[in-house]
């Protein structure tokens, strides 16, 4: 086995490409890689062996991107860019490609956490490709904007409220998708009932000065 606990052996990449256990492989890869140049750069390499499931290969990294610590992820945009980088001498440049679509969120959830030290790798990592030529100076553009907080005026608590529950949203759809049904299941029940009373109430004539009338309404709901 490699440093860094990845193992490169022909046994295990056979044993990986064999449908279903080739994403437990991969699950299991990715959830063990650390911040040594051996590890990132062993998986890099089995990542680029197995070329034909580039596609399947980079859903995954986007998928463990949103569910790790954010310090964790650095160890994903690291490997992110050996991958990007190594890929077109070893005739896999299909990587850079599938890469190039999931990058934009990746680094809006960055911005989203604005945590400093993965803030100031990724733009690292931004001026190198730049410099190096590796993706078109739009594309670059456009990933670093979205690293850009934008001015904007203090959120409301609602607006607050609002814009957690969509970042969980989100975060289910990548990790689970029957739970974000559920979530959504009750919360259409909630506003359901809501409406419910509402209507109840306006064909009610209450009169609040009487205290049995409030006492009945209060047991009603």
């Amino acid at each position: 086995p490699a440093a860094g606990g990845v193992d490169n052996s022909p046994s295990d990449m056979a044993a990986g490409a064999s449908g279903g256990s080739f994403e437990s492989t991969m699950d299991r890869r990715f959830r063990s890689v650390t911040n040594t140049m051996d590890s990132i750069q062993g998986l890099s390499m089995w990542c680029i062996e197995n070329k034909k499931y580039h596609s399947l290969i980079v859903r995954h990294w986007i998928k463990c991107w949103t569910r790790q610590r954010f310090f964790l992820r650095l160890n994903l945009i690291y490997l992110a860019n050996d991958v990007i980088q190594n890929c077109k001498r070893k005739n896999a440049i299909v990587y850079r490609t599938a890469f190039a679509e999931v990058l934009r969120d990746a680094f809006l959830l960055v911005n989203y956490e604005g945590d400093p030290k993965v803030i100031k790798s990724v733009e690292r990592i931004l001026s190198i490709w730049e410099e190096r030529g590796v993706y078109s100076g739009t594309l670059i553009t456009e990933l670093r904007s979205s690293l850009v907080k934008e001015e904007s005026p203090p959120e409301t608590p609602v607006e607050q409220k609002s814009k957690s529950f969509l970042y969980y949203c989100v975060s289910l759809i990548f990790i689970r998708p029957q739970a974000l049904l559920d979530q959504l299941s009750k919360y259409k029940r909630s506003v359901e009932d809501v409406d419910l009373r509402e209507k109840q109430l306006a064909a009610m004539r209450v009169d609040i000065c009487s205290t049995e009338a409030l006492r009945k309404l209060k047991g009603a709901f």
